[in-house]
């Protein structure tokens, strides 16, 4: 296994852990009702959960069985996750401010997790051509 491969696997096992710790949480203040912003965090949850978790263990497992030489894998990881704590962080505090600042700092978090995407795909096509 790849020390690129370990990477992704390593981020999306913290995503995992933090997800749900969030989701517990929020679950929580539900049940008992300790701040009625609590739903501010959901949008959250679900990055950390899909593209945190899920997306990155899956981009970690077609590094390891189809990319042989990966030119864009600190591309690809630093986009989405730079993208990732951006919106993760940000959009809670959209919700709560309303801050055109805070809206642009989401958006460009968006824009850096399509960004790393559009890498991965490249290098996942390029190495399927190969094939």
């Amino acid at each position: 296994m790849s020390k690129s491969v370990q990477l992704f696997l390593i981020t999306a096992l913290v995503y995992l852990a933090l997800g749900l710790l969030l989701h517990a949480v929020g679950m929580f203040d539900v049940w008992l009702g300790f701040n009625p912003l609590a739903y501010t965090s959901a949008g959250s949850t679900m990055q950390m959960l899909l593209i945190g978790w899920l997306t990155q263990s899956t981009m970690a497992l077609l590094y390891d069985r189809f990319v042989e030489s990966p030119r864009l894998v600190t591309v690809v990881w630093a986009c989405l996750n730079v993208g990732l704590v951006l919106t993760i962080v940000g959009q809670p505090l959209l919700a709560l401010t309303g801050s055109d600042l805070v809206g642009g700092l989401v958006a460009m978090g968006g824009l850096m997790q399509l960004a790393g995407g559009a890498a991965f795909f490249i290098e996942v096509t390029r190495a399927m051509r190969a094939m």
